[in-house]
Order: structure tokens, then C-alpha cells, then sequence
């Protein structure tokens, strides 16, 4: 098999934290909480650095840095599936939309599964991201499609 390992997250830099979890949470995604700082560890003994691959109490050496207040969404269990990192906007700044290339398709979100009642097939956060939503033949197709034209 040629595949890598699968991504952990996608971010995705948003003007309103409030209104994109808001928005990815009704099409169904679980937020987790907003990104504290790290702290050190209180124990720097040998036993402690011995037990562990990292000098923070949360999270490990190979695990990215992520910005604070920034807001993992995703659906299922964030080991086995691809989630978006909703990055909070940079203070003094209005993210510029910046949806793909001039003259190259439009990035878009693929969700793999039906649309959750309250949304439909193909929606937009509020930053424009689209979000579409396809069965799984669909997606794959799609894959095989994309694979045959590079």
C-alpha cells in the first residue's frame, strides 16, 4: 500500500470562533474545548522524565503545537478520523478569504456520510468553506476520478 498515514486535522483560520464551532457543530461534529496554554510539568524528577516522552503535563513530543484558543471539531473518535482545527483570527486582523488559487478548483470539505437532517448535501461556514457531504461510493469514485486526471 502506497497511502501515508492519515492527517490528524486540517486547520482552518475562522473571523468568528464562536460562529464556525456553532456551524460545524450542526452539521454534527464534536467540539472539544479551547486550547490552553501548556504548563511544564511540576515533577521534573528522574522517575518522572523516565515515564514520559515529554517535559508537559499534557499531551507528548510529537504532538503539534496548537495555538490558543484554538477548537479541534471532528466527527468520531479523533485517533481514527481526519477533524478540522478551527484556528481563532489574529488579533488586529480580518481573515482574507482565501478559498484556492485563481483558476483552480474551489477547496472544499468532504464529509463521507449523509448530511445530519438539519443541513443539506453541500454547505458553506461562515468564513465560505464548503462543506459537502457524499455516501461513500461517491467519495471513493471521486478519489479514483481525481487519481486518473493527475
Amino acid at each position: 500500500e502506497s497511502r501515508r498515514d492519515p492527517f490528524e486535522f486540517v486547520a482552518v483560520r475562522v473571523s468568528a470562533m464562536g460562529a464556525a464551532v456553532e456551524h460545524f457543530t450542526r452539521l454534527g461534529m464534536a467540539a472539544g474545548k479551547p486550547q490552553e496554554g501548556r504548563r511544564l510539568r511540576k515533577n521534573l524528577g528522574l522517575d518522572s522524565l523516565l515515564s514520559s516522552n515529554s517535559l508537559l503535563e499534557e499531551g507528548d513530543a510529537f504532538e503539534p503545537e496548537r495555538e490558543i484558543g484554538s477548537v479541534y471539531v471532528g466527527y468520531g473518535d479523533p485517533q481514527s478520523n481526519t477533524g478540522l482545527l478551527l484556528l481563532p483570527p489574529l488579533p488586529g486582523k480580518r481573515p482574507k478569504p482565501s478559498l484556492g488559487a485563481q483558476g483552480q478548483p474551489e477547496p472544499t470539505l468532504r464529509a463521507v456520510g449523509a448530511p445530519p437532517a438539519s443541513a443539506s448535501a453541500t454547505e458553506r461556514s461562515p468564513d465560505g468553506l464548503p462543506v459537502r457531504f457524499e455516501d461513500e461510493d461517491a467519495y471513493e469514485g471521486s478519489l479514483k476520478a481525481e487519481g486518473a486526471a493527475a
